[in-house]
């Protein structure tokens, strides 16, 4: 017994090691895509007024939406497959399925917007200065939905250092500089269109360079579309849907509403969604550790790591929540302009939804690897249902603030939906006795620390200095109140163990 529990601590402190390693690798990517995507968005808004910034939001949502259709839900498929395969010929069959599927499914979809582009400018966003705008974009299509895919095929090979390459810095990068190109060259939003066209054929290259080098020629005799289909194909309706919870609030403010108020919304949205970095930079290589576990029959093992991993989400997201929540205009002034201090109210409620789903864990991620695309479907279709009639319902009368309280509403219930399913089937919840006094020990030194600094900074000084003192302080308490598992301690070891052999 003692032997078999030792090796399942063991084969969960190699899986915590991994995703760390993975986090570690992919921290300075999602990083850089962050700040990368917040300074375009921040070069737009102060190169053009907010309706103008309202087309381009506008068009990029649209953008998001047609690629989710041409991707057909393989970057999923692709991770999951890609994970439980050993042999190159097997992970060459998964690749080559992929590609070809996606790659008809996306030139479709592209023609299709190209058609359709002055229908939705004049009869849907009731501006037909967008048509050539549309246009543009969807040369864009192919190219976005084939670069994404490598980044998944890497993902899949727990290759974090490439995906992060791929997508995570070689294409924010190159689209702030090619967008900074149209700025200075006086190009308009024609040219901001081009520059995510041109992001997107850069990171298509990148990609096609690495499954030629680690596949070759993705060609192989024997593939099975079957079951990539029959798993990703629900996902492709779920991702349709998990776009509506996160893009369809911005496209009926215009609808609705005007151009600059999508401008005002869209600068506290892109501020609330940095609450997702800390998620992010751990999903990198947690949903291929997942399927793996399940497929080596290591079942009662996810349920450990599925807390830590949501434990340190939080403990890196706290501060800066609580942050955005109590100074919503500091960081509005600051990052956007004065003039978009209007999105103030919306950035608290979609800030507090946004952690709400952060504080449950990696649930959608983990339902997936665990085979059920089918209930993660449903959920999400109850989570757009919801999302769609608040906003249809409070838009036209509170405006932007009602699109965030749809948002706000829909991902809780959305996610309290996947939560639920995850514990009644595979006891998996986030709700452990350690987190909860993580927490508990948390919120304290994150009150003493605003508070302290609050007498005598303000702006970004108290902002940063407040994150970092309570993250250095929850830190100090953490060991001492001796909170870390047995295997958080086994690889903080290691770790200090390595720089001081060093």
């Amino acid at each position: 017994m003692t032997n078999k529990t030792d090796d399942t601590a063991e084969s969960i402190g190699d899986s915590l090691r991994d995703i760390l390693t993975g986090a570690v690798i992919s921290f300075f990517g999602l990083a850089v895509m962050r700040l990368a995507g917040l300074g375009e968005k921040v070069l737009i808004a102060r190169f053009f007024n907010p309706s103008r910034y309202g087309q381009v939001i506008l068009v990029i949502s649209l953008l998001s939406m047609v690629t989710i259709f041409g991707s057909l839900g393989l970057r999923t498929g692709v991770v999951r497959y890609l994970s439980r395969h050993d042999t190159e010929t097997d992970q060459l069959g998964v690749v080559t399925a992929s590609v070809r599927l996606a790659g008809i499914a996306s030139v479709a979809v592209a023609i299709l917007l190209f058609l359709s582009s002055d229908i939705i400018s004049k009869h849907i966003f009731n501006d037909p200065q967008m048509g050539p705008l549309l246009n543009i974009v969807a040369v864009g299509v192919p190219l976005a939905v084939l670069g994404q895919l490598g980044a998944s095929v890497a993902q899949g090979m727990k290759d974090a250092r490439s995906k992060s390459l791929i997508e995570n810095i070689s294409f924010p990068i190159s689209r702030v500089m090619f967008i900074g190109g149209a700025i200075v060259l006086g190009f308009g939003t024609i040219g901001i269109a081009w520059a995510y066209v041109g992001g997107y054929a850069f990171m298509a290259l990148l990609s096609a360079a690495y499954v030629y080098i680690v596949f070759g020629i993705p060609n192989a005799s024997d593939v099975e579309y079957t079951n990539l289909l029959r798993f990703s194909l629900p996902l492709l309706f779920a991702n349709s849907m998990s776009f509506i919870n996160s893009s369809l609030d911005t496209i009926l403010i215009g609808a609705f509403l005007t151009s600059d108020q999508v401008g005002f919304y869209g600068a506290a949205y892109s501020l609330g969604r940095l609450i997702f970095i800390a998620p992010m930079i751990m999903n990198v290589i947690f949903p291929p550790v997942i399927s793996d576990l399940q497929a080596s029959d290591k079942m009662q093992e996810i349920p450990k790591i599925y807390a830590i991993v949501a434990r340190w989400t939080v403990i890196l997201t706290l501060p800066g929540m609580i942050l955005l929540v109590i100074e919503p205009e500091v960081f509005l002034r600051i990052i956007f302009g004065s003039q978009y201090v209007s999105g103030s109210v919306s950035l608290v409620i979609l800030a507090l939804g946004f952690f709400f789903h952060v504080s449950l864990g990696i649930n959608g991620g983990t339902l997936k690897m665990l085979g059920q695309s089918d209930f993660f479907l449903f959920s999400t279709l109850v989570n757009a249902v919801i999302n769609i009639g608040l906003n249809i319902w409070l838009i036209p009368r509170i405006g932007i603030v009602g699109a965030a309280v749809a948002t706000a509403v829909s991902y809780a219930i959305g996610n309290s939906l996947v939560s639920i399913r995850l514990y009644r089937d595979y006891q998996i919840t986030p709700l452990t006795t350690d987190n909860l006094l993580t927490y508990f020990v948390y919120f304290p030194i994150i009150g003493i620390s605003y508070v302290g600094f609050d007498s005598f900074l303000g702006g970004f000084e108290l902002v940063l200095s407040v994150y970092l003192f309570a993250l250095l302080g929850f830190l100090i308490a953490y060991f001492v109140f001796g909170i870390p598992s047995a295997e958080e301690r086994q690889i903080i070891d290691e770790y200090r163990s390595q720089v001081f052999n060093r």
